[in-house]
């Protein structure tokens, strides 16, 4: 397991409410102790805990995008530009194939609202 926001405090002597302004840049906070903290954190690999902050937030910063193949040309021109707006609102892309298989597809939806997708596009069976 990598370095919390609760070993940055430990370590930079401040509370998580003052890390936490720091990382996110919210809140007030004097510059030097920003720029100890974001320098520590990069100095031991801080990286955030995605899914303990999207159960805070309520959001999850995922698309699911689940389609039949990348083998005919429309799918990957239309992840490509999925993608391309994903990653201008910062969101992640999440890609599955059904391979045509029906349970496959059911089994992949369930899958991501058990991950809480934020949205779902869907190339469903007919």
């Amino acid at each position: 397991m990598g370095v919390t926001t609760k070993d940055l405090a430990r370590i930079c002597g401040v509370s998580r409410a003052t890390i936490t302004r720091a990382l996110y840049g919210t809140g007030s906070i004097r510059e030097e102790t920003r720029q100890r903290i974001l320098d520590t954190a990069k100095e031991l690999g801080y990286q955030p805990d995605l899914m303990a902050r999207s159960l805070v937030m309520g959001k999850s910063r995922m698309i699911g995008a689940i389609v039949v193949d990348l083998r005919n040309q429309y799918f990957p021109k239309m992840i490509d530009a999925i993608e391309k707006r994903t990653k201008e609102s910062s969101y992640m892309l999440n890609i599955s194939l059904h391979e045509d298989d029906k349970e496959e597809e059911k089994k992949l939806i369930r899958a991501m609202v058990g991950y809480h997708a934020d949205g779902l596009i869907l190339n469903c069976i007919n």
